[in-house]
């Protein structure tokens, strides 16, 4: 594998990886777990979450309609909300859904 084209191995990523790619059409939420590191997005959708996740999350600031940046995805999904970062495991992240701005 060529680490310095990881976009053409791995297309289910959404953002910019391959450097001739301008842009990829968008129809709806993805999970957290698909949005490229430096991408900003909006929070759609945690029902997939039990209520005590959720509410853990929204003590933080998680919550529909907020802004959110992706920093990392390895080793955990790393996100940032105004000025908190939050880490999140794999299976958390995929359940918590998206709209890339």
């Amino acid at each position: 594998m060529n680490f310095h084209n990881v976009g053409a191995n791995f297309p289910f990523l959404i953002g910019n990886h391959n450097p001739r790619q301008t842009s990829i059409p968008i129809s709806g939420p993805i999970g957290l777990d698909r949005v490229a590191p430096g991408l900003t997005a909006v929070l759609q959708d945690m029902s997939g979450l039990d209520a005590g996740q959720q509410a853990h999350l929204r003590a933080y600031g998680l919550a529909p309609g907020r802004e959110l940046r992706v920093l990392q995805h390895a080793p955990e999904t790393v996100v940032q909300i105004e000025f908190t970062e939050l880490a999140f495991e794999k299976e958390i992240a995929r359940k918590i859904f998206v709209i890339v701005q």
